[in-house]
C-alpha cells in the first residue's frame, strides 16, 4: 500500500521516487540504500509514524546555513500518545556529546543532516542513535529550539511487541562502543545482552 502511494506521488513529480526492496530488509538497509543513491546534501529520515510541521524545512536548512561546520541539526517535537490522546511538548537540550552517549535525546524525525551517511544494520533498533553517535564523534550538531515535529506513540510500533526487549538491550549496550571499554569487556557485555534476549524471546514464545 504505502508503495503504491509513493508510486503515484512519483508519477505525478520527478522529484518523488520508490523503490520496492525484499521483505523484511530492515529499516537500516532500507535506508542505507536510499541514501547511496542521494545526490545533493540535507538529508532528513522520516519515521513512519511521525510527521513534520510546516516550517520544518524552512528554519533546519537555515541553522545549517549559519553553522556551516555542523554536521546537522534537530528541533523541539510534539510527543502524542495516540491510545491516550495525550499531545505534549518535548524540549530537547542543545547539544551534549557526553549526554549524548549516556541516552538519545534527539527524536531523529526531527534531525537534518548536512549530506547522506549510513546506518549499522547491527545496531537495529537503535542505528539511528549509533549514527548520531558516530556524526558527532568530532563535531557538535545544532539544536533549533522550536517545536517542528510530532513523535507519535501507538501500540503498533515495532518498541510495543518483540522490538521492545531488542531495543531495551541494544540501548544497554550501546554506549559501550564509544567510551573506549577494551574488547574483552564489550564481548562479555555482547554476549551477556544476547543471552537475555533469547531468554526474553523465548519467554514470549510460550504465552
Amino acid at each position: 500500500m504505502s508503495y503504491n502511494i509513493a508510486r503515484a506521488f512519483g508519477e505525478r513529480d520527478p522529484r518523488i521516487w520508490a523503490h520496492r526492496l525484499p521483505l523484511n530488509c530492515g529499516a537500516a538497509v532500507a535506508t542505507n540504500f536510499a541514501m547511496r543513491m542521494l545526490k545533493g546534501g540535507y538529508v532528513a529520515v522520516l519515521a513512519a509514524d511521525d510527521y513534520l510541521l510546516e516550517d520544518f524545512a524552512e528554519r533546519t536548512i537555515a541553522a545549517l546555513n549559519k553553522n556551516p561546520s555542523s554536521p546537522g541539526v534537530y528541533t523541539d517535537y510534539i510527543e502524542w500518545y495516540e491510545a491516550e490522546g495525550i499531545k505534549q511538548i518535548h524540549r530537547c537540550p542543545d547539544f551534549d556529546r557526553d549526554a549524548l552517549t549516556r541516552g538519545d535525546f534527539i527524536n531523529f524525525s526531527a534531525f537534518v543532516a548536512r549530506r547522506p551517511f549510513l546506518f549499522d544494520p547491527d545496531w537495529n533498533p537503535v542505528a539511528d542513535w549509533d549514527a548520531l553517535l558516530r556524526l558527532t564523534r568530532d563535531r557538535s550538531l545544532v539544536h533549533v529550539p522550536e517545536v517542528l515535529a510530532v513523535r507519535r506513540f501507538h501500540s503498533a510500533q515495532v518498541s510495543a511487541g518483540l522490538g521492545g526487549p531488542r531495543m531495551m538491550f541494544k540501548r544497554l549496550l550501546l554506549p559501550y562502543r564509544y567510551t573506549g571499554l577494551g574488547p574483552a569487556t564489550r564481548t562479555a557485555l555482547n554476549r551477556l545482552m544476547a543471552a537475555a534476549w533469547w531468554v526474553t524471546r523465548r519467554r514470549q514464545s510460550f504465552k
